[in-house]
């Protein structure tokens, strides 16, 4: 099986383990591991770029950044389609987002060198 296919195949399983979890554990339970996760933001940060990093290398041994980049649209427009479930909460974490911009500048450059990546690849 090839790396992309692995790859798919852990991501869906995480995906029913996370629904079967919201389904049958109390939101309680949920929140709790939630805040324990997340309680060291520093820590999750590291994870998050460490996992970025080395799906990226794994995806890119089979796949293009164009296939890749086309891909997690598909994935961010699924993401997108729960969020807008939500606005008035999502428009109060763009507007903490837009005033916090500090914090936003790792993921900003990773969009942004993904981008001009994704374009030099193309044309």
């Amino acid at each position: 099986m090839a790396v992309s296919g692995v790859l798919a195949v852990i991501f869906a399983v995480v995906i029913l383990a996370k629904l079967v979890a919201i389904f049958r554990l109390k939101p309680k339970k949920i929140m709790g591991f939630a805040e324990k996760m997340y309680s060291k933001p520093m820590y999750i940060t590291i994870g998050f770029l460490a996992a970025i990093v080395i799906l990226g290398w794994l995806l890119l041994m089979e796949l293009s950044i164009a296939q890749i980049m086309a891909a997690s649209l598909f994935g961010i427009m699924v993401y997108g389609l729960a969020l807008v479930q939500y606005k008035p909460q999502l428009f109060k974490l763009f507007k903490v987002a837009l005033r916090d911009k500090d914090k936003m500048w790792l993921p900003m450059l990773i969009w942004l060198v993904l981008a001009v990546w994704v374009l030099i690849a193309v044309f």
